[in-house]
């Protein structure tokens, strides 16, 4: 391992390549982040219509396109499925899924994908962060995932794949305050001092083009760097007859005589630096046995062979047509302004000096009386208004037919009005037509979902962070089969007779499975044509049992319902009659049919 000075030194080259790989597409990024905003006029095209009085409309068909898309991931979520490998691991599958759902319930995990899924809508580029947090008072770690800004994010420049799987650094860097700083760090307290007042002492004309990569003068805030990193090294294994592999560092003696060969393997360990321009701070194996980086990028959309253009979303294609609808809007008002005077002309000579001038202040105002000799021809004469020309509105409307064309978002998809003898059919065509246009943006957040539940879980060898970090004994809710609540107790500890710990009930650490990523079975409109699917047949009087339905049903309380239909069906007999019966499927799609409410 590199001394601290080379390390520190091999962080900061890294660095400056990085940020000036990517200074193109950050200066892109904020443009889009500006333009979803509303904020699409520069300041110099501003101040110049603000000083000849023309107006400057701005009318945002960006924002509506982002958010129909955002929407549509926020309704149709991808969800985890959790497969076993064997019958004996049915029961594992089902508790990880449930353990899965109660981490992303706890980390308000809806919540931080739409931020970053919008994010890559604008910029290209959505970054999840995946951690822990720990509770000092509880001595408890709470696995966290959170939306961190893309732009403090500053991944290998070598990197070629959309996912930085084959990166072999990734830094992420925030201003701070000297006073915060010296707070996280106070055993440093006086070379932080050292470091910031060589920065303030530069005069302007020494501040490089590092410099300002680390210190900003204006604000007194120095840059803060979380680098991680991998350390490469070699690992000799021999090969047993089994076929595994057994390091060279553990195997007894005795068995090396057993191999059937040895092997030089290629590793990587994950470390993590903390530093600013001057001085490292810290630099620590990564506190993650699952060997990744904790980041995890959602490109919209990304070749791999990125190039300084970086990645891309909706919004940096749409700049264009949006300019041209604001300009074109804004010159169709100015026209309309200034038909109140669109000129005059007269003969030569037939007004003196005084009604020039007055004809130049007061042309546009109404009622206004001239006074004047006429010489010869024609009088004082208006030019006429002949309204906004139609060349401004085509040109409109065929920036608003590239917007959609760009896009790939048509009116249907952004539930816009269409003509009137549109069929159903036609409509859902064309909402398909939106959905494979945008096919790409959800593949990449799905593939970044999947990478996100390896290091929730890890594999053999790499334990994720759920295996790492629950290892107590610890009671979760979950979602059983039938969407209700259940309750399971994990890493449970079974005894014998005797008193002696055997071994763990739902062991997090030893449970096997596969991860599939699918679209919600159980989302608020999969269910919706679910339970009207049930009703449907059970109104054409197809066997469904009315626990089922209502299992389907968006009810509340519905376990309740269920418990209270139960117990009348098992109910002691009523004096002088039978008791009460569970009403059949069919008897409840008729009753939903008069009560669409089910009140």
């Amino acid at each position: 391992m590199a001394d601290e000075y080379e390390l520190l030194e091999q962080h900061k080259e890294a660095f400056v390549g990085d940020h000036d790989f990517q200074r193109d597409w950050r200066v892109k990024a904020k443009s889009c982040y500006r333009f979803e905003s509303g904020k699409q006029w520069d300041e110099t095209t501003l101040s110049r219509l603000e000083a000849e009085g023309r107006p400057h409309i701005t009318i945002n068909k960006i924002r509506p396109t982002v958010n129909v898309v955002a929407g549509f991931q926020r309704m149709n979520p991808y969800e985890p499925q959790f497969k076993p490998r064997t019958k004996t691991d049915l029961e594992d599958a089902k508790i990880a899924y449930g353990v899965t759902k109660y981490v992303l319930d706890d980390t308000v995990f809806e919540y931080e994908e739409g931020r970053v899924f919008l994010d890559s809508l604008i910029c290209g580029r959505g970054v999840f962060h995946v951690g822990v947090e720990w509770d000092f008072e509880t001595l408890d770690a709470d696995i966290r995932i959170k939306r961190i800004s893309p732009l403090d994010v500053y991944p290998d420049r070598e990197s070629k794949d959309p996912f930085w799987r084959d990166a072999e650094h990734v830094h992420v860097a925030k201003w701070v305050t000297r006073k915060s700083l010296k707070e996280v760090y106070p055993e440093f307290k006086d070379d932080i001092d050292a470091i910031m007042s060589r920065y303030d002492s530069l005069e302007e004309d020494e501040v490089t083009h590092q410099d300002g990569l680390f210190y900003d003068k204006a604000t007194k805030k120095v840059r803060l760097f979380e680098t991680w990193y991998k350390e490469h090294y070699v690992r000799k294994v021999h090969i047993m007859p089994d076929k595994t592999a057994i390091p060279d560092d553990v195997i007894p003696e005795e068995l090396k005589g057993q191999a059937v060969g040895t092997a030089r393997i290629p590793l990587w360990d994950i470390r993590v630096s903390s530093w600013i321009g001057g001085l490292l701070l810290e630099d620590v194996d990564s506190p993650y046995k699952h060997k990744m980086f904790p980041y995890i990028p959602v490109p919209a959309y990304a070749t791999g062979e990125e190039g300084k253009e970086g990645p891309d979303g909706l919004v940096s294609d749409l700049i264009d047509p949006q300019l041209e609808t604001n300009k074109r809007r804004s010159q169709a008002l100015h026209i309309i302004n200034s038909m109140a005077n669109r000129g005059w002309k007269a003969p030569k000579g037939a007004l003196d000096e005084r009604n020039k001038r007055l004809l130049n202040e007061k042309g546009s105002t109404p009622g206004i009386l001239i006074e004047y000799n006429v010489t010869g021809g024609h009088g004082l004469e208006q030019f006429g208004n002949d309204g906004v020309p139609m060349g401004i509105i085509k040109y409109e409307d065929i920036a608003k037919s590239d917007m959609r064309e760009i896009s790939g978002i048509n009116e249907a998809f952004l539930a816009q009005p269409l003509a009137s003898n549109v069929s159903g059919r036609a409509l859902e065509i064309r909402n398909r037509q939106a959905i494979t246009s945008i096919a790409r943006i959800f593949d990449n957040l799905r593939i970044a979902k999947l990478m996100l539940m390896k290091q929730l879980w890890g594999k053999l060898g790499k334990p994720g962070l759920i295996p790492q970090y629950y290892t107590d004994a610890k009671t979760v809710r979950i979602v059983s089969d039938n969407g209700g609540d259940d309750f399971v107790t994990l890493n449970q500890p079974q005894t014998d007779p005797f008193g002696n710990v055997t071994g763990l009930l739902h062991d997090l650490s030893k449970m096997e499975f596969d991860i599939v990523i699918t679209e919600a079975p159980m989302s608020t409109t999969q269910r919706e044509k679910q339970f009207a699917q049930l009703l449907e047949a059970a109104g054409a009087g197809v066997p469904i049992p009315p626990d089922l339905i209502v299992d389907f049903s968006d009810w509340p309380f519905k376990e309740d319902l269920k418990a209270r239909m139960v117990q009348a069906q098992q109910g002691p007999p009523q004096q002088g009659g039978s008791p009460p019966k569970l009403p059949t499927g069919a008897q409840m799609a008729n009753s939903q049919a008069q009560n669409p409410l089910g009140i």
